[in-house]
């Protein structure tokens, strides 16, 4: 499509020319998709401010307002190049974005599924429109927007997201391509496992393409959760699909005839409720992110190695894509497992045992707190690109994904970011550690390192406590650069890194140790030659790198569809908090 398009489903970018251009700071961004999700209509001011600002609009909020859309206006001019420029017309104490709709992934998603509800479509044809809708989601919606309205709206859209691709995957089976459906439904099953239509259809998919033993295994796990969690028992549909299984049938009773998808109830985008108005509790944010059914390859289902702490804490919630700033997070008690911890830490909480200040997070809240986490948003010079969208929280566990196997890296994702915010320990010494777990496959790297708060790695040195570039994930190093010194790389380290370890680093005055599974794998405090360590303020950093880069292989035909670091715990230990600087 020619012309200037723009994302709603995934983070807010402005595409044009097959190129992404930059939409302006978050506040504008806001802005922006304030007036797309409603476009061509005219969105009042005053609805424009609540959504922007929501209970604590700046004392100059309409003529801030007014800036942030002139700057829009002119960078959609600057964007386009072939004339139907999109643009903001100031009308009747308001504004409207005149765009055409399909110029937009969420309006042209909706118009999609509209069109697969027609009950005259053609199954092969309601197949393709809703495989193309499914194939606009590129991550969370609006990710890293800040404000209570984005919050509502990502909600109700991964509930549209929900609604559309169950609807999408019985399509699918409807015609005999069940290989898709696979490859989509395994992972947003897991997201969500009380969904009673994703998981038949999953199994439907399972059994089409010769994998009954799973299928009767997502049976039973679905059936003991649902007594567990809501006291319940299956539907009719999925006792009789377990039934067929198990005689051994090759196909389990047909399905009913597939159902267009209904349109999803109306969402509110006025202003928030008065206070006198009851207000609906908000679940957490959500989108069950790109899920891409043109690509075919099953990923590898595995319970092995899921650490106590991840499976007790797993929360069963609506959403998909979990990441948004919400309230600071609390512990959670119980046995673990060695390389685990122990205990109840919450943030900023004492260790009396050590007099040392403790602040730890365990991904048991099913969002991500911004006010102390910041996910990365950059291109690479091979065209790769870090998106906030690629970073979640799933099963009680922090997930950084890569997708994408281009070997030249244009068009592969990645995700990363840091321990850096206001809220979070920026600290000049102390021992940050990192429960973690990493899937095979090229053309991702796993970096895990302390960065120092100036930004200035090259003035005030860094740390990396594990880095893993080669695609088995069977060997680590870690890598100390020094403050205008030369860069240290520490003696390999053989293991299956695919299973938790323990990663950890200790900063003291004038030494560093970095530790694997509380083995010392480096200490400078013993080496011949002495080393000059990094003395300001550092804070912790989870990223993939995404290949081909100097150390990092290029993707292969061999590459999953999907590359996860998984993260159980973060945790830092000091003895004195210095003031922390947000990025």
């Amino acid at each position: 499509m020619r012309g200037v398009r723009f994302r709603l489903l995934g983070p807010v970018e402005v595409w044009t020319a097959g190129q992404p251009v930059s939409a302006g700071e978050p506040r504008r961004r806001v802005v922006l998709a304030a007036l797309l999700v409603d476009a061509g209509l005219v969105v009042p001011a005053s609805t424009l401010v609540d959504r922007v600002w929501g209970d604590n609009p700046p004392a100059r909020a309409t003529r801030t307002l007014g800036t942030h859309i002139t700057r829009i206006r002119r960078a959609l001019e600057q964007a386009s190049s072939d004339g139907g420029t999109p643009t903001i017309i100031n009308q009747s104490g308001g504004y409207r974005l005149v765009v055409d709709h399909d110029q937009v992934d969420l309006h042209r998603f909706r118009r999609l599924a509209r069109d697969a509800r027609d009950p005259t479509c053609p199954a092969q044809r309601r197949a393709e429109l809703l495989r193309q809708a499914v194939g606009l989601w590129h991550g969370q919606p609006l990710a890293g927007l800040p404000g209570e309205w984005a919050h509502r709206i990502r909600d109700h859209l991964a509930r549209e997201q929900l609604e559309v691709t169950a609807a999408w995957a019985q399509a699918e089976l409807s015609i005999g391509n069940p290989a898709p459906v696979l490859a989509c439904l395994v992972p947003m099953a897991d997201e969500h496992p009380l969904m009673e239509p994703l998981t038949a259809h999953l199994v439907r998919a399972l059994v089409a393409t010769g994998r009954p033993s799973e299928a009767l295994e997502r049976c039973r796990t679905h059936r003991q959760r649902l007594i567990e969690e809501q006291g319940t028992d299956q539907g009719p549909e999925l006792q009789a699909l377990y039934e067929a299984i198990l005689r051994g049938q090759e196909q389990p009773p047909p399905q009913p005839p597939p159902q267009p998808p209904q349109p999803p109830p109306a969402v509110a985008l006025a202003p928030p409720p008065s206070p006198a108005a009851p207000v609906l509790v908000r679940q957490p944010e959500g989108g069950v992110g790109a899920c891409q059914p043109s690509d075919v390859a099953t990923p590898e289902v595995s319970g092995d190695n899921a650490p106590p702490l991840r499976q007790r804490r797993a929360t069963v919630v609506a959403g998909g894509v979990l990441l948004a700033a919400l309230l600071a997070l609390s512990g959670g008690a119980g046995p673990t497992l060695p390389g685990q911890p122990s205990g109840d830490h919450h943030p900023a909480s004492r260790d009396p045992a050590s007099d040392q200040n403790v602040v730890g997070e365990d991904f048991s809240d099913p969002v991500l707190d911004v006010a102390q986490w910041k996910p990365y948003e950059n291109r690479f010079s091979n065209g790769a690109v870090w998106s906030p969208g690629m970073v979640r929280i799933s099963g009680g566990e922090l997930q950084i994904s890569g997708a994408g196997r281009d070997p030249t890296g244009r068009g592969n994702v990645a995700g990363g970011l840091c321990w850096c915010r206001k809220a979070a320990p920026v600290r000049a010494s102390g021992t940050w550690t990192v429960w973690a777990k990493m899937d095979a496959g090229a053309g991702y790297g796993l970096v895990i390192g302390l960065w120092p708060a100036s930004d200035d790695n090259v003035t005030d040195g860094m740390v990396t406590l594990a880095r893993i570039d080669q695609p088995a994930r069977t060997s680590l190093y870690p890598v100390l650069q020094r403050p205008h010194g030369k860069t240290l790389v520490g003696p390999a380290q053989s293991g299956d890194f695919t299973s938790w370890h323990k990663y950890a680093a200790e900063l003291r005055a004038g030494s560093a140790r970095v530790l694997l599974d509380d083995t010392v794998i480096v200490d400078t405090a013993t080496l011949a030659e002495p080393v000059v360590i990094p003395s300001t303020p550092m804070s912790l950093y989870l990223q993939l790198e995404p290949g081909p880069t100097d150390s990092v292989p290029a993707p292969n035909a061999e590459t999953p569809s999907q590359v996860v670091l998984h993260v159980d715990r973060v945790e830092y230990r000091g003895v004195a908090a210095s003031p922390s600087r947000s990025k």
